[in-house]
């Protein structure tokens, strides 16, 4: 069996630019103008989402179109350590999903459903990353375009 070159095919494509690094808690349950969630709620919700599809590439549930509602959190956090928590889940489902990717096979029949999850995981992380960064700029706590490779780069 060969392995498939996902480190080219999937190369940054979980990548969150930094967004989660350094928040408190006034980013955090800030309700942008541009977007209907606080980073928190975002949060949650890719947490619950990503979990779901994380059990359907393992094999432990069946793909199901999942609602919005079903993954959605309400409120504000009030304590970092409990914000730290959820983004190192975050964090640790990436790298599940990293590692799901490194072991893909052509060979394997699996491997076309498992790509589509990975692309809808992909598609689904890059429409909040971008809610989460207009939300960081708009408190100036987030570089603007022209800014971006020496703030990546650091």
């Amino acid at each position: 069996m060969s392995n498939l070159d996902s480190e080219y095919i999937f190369f940054d494509s979980l990548d969150t630019f930094k967004v989660f690094d350094n928040l408190d808690l006034n980013e955090v349950n800030y309700k942008s103008t541009e977007t209907s969630e606080t980073i928190w709620q975002v949060l949650n919700h890719l947490i619950n989402w990503q979990q779901y599809q994380i059990e359907v590439i393992d094999g432990k549930a069946s793909p199901k179109d999942i609602a919005g509602k079903e993954t959605r959190i309400t409120g504000d956090v009030t304590e970092l350590s409990l914000v730290n928590s959820a983004i190192a889940t975050f964090k640790s489902q990436s790298d599940h999903i990293k590692t799901v990717i490194s072991g893909l096979s052509a060979e394997a029949p699996e491997t076309e459903s498992k790509l589509r999850s990975i692309k809808e995981i992909r598609d689904h992380l890059s429409i909040h990353i971008k809610e989460i960064i207009t939300t960081r700029r708009q408190l100036n706590g987030y570089p603007m375009p022209g800014e971006m490779t020496e703030f990546l780069s650091r």
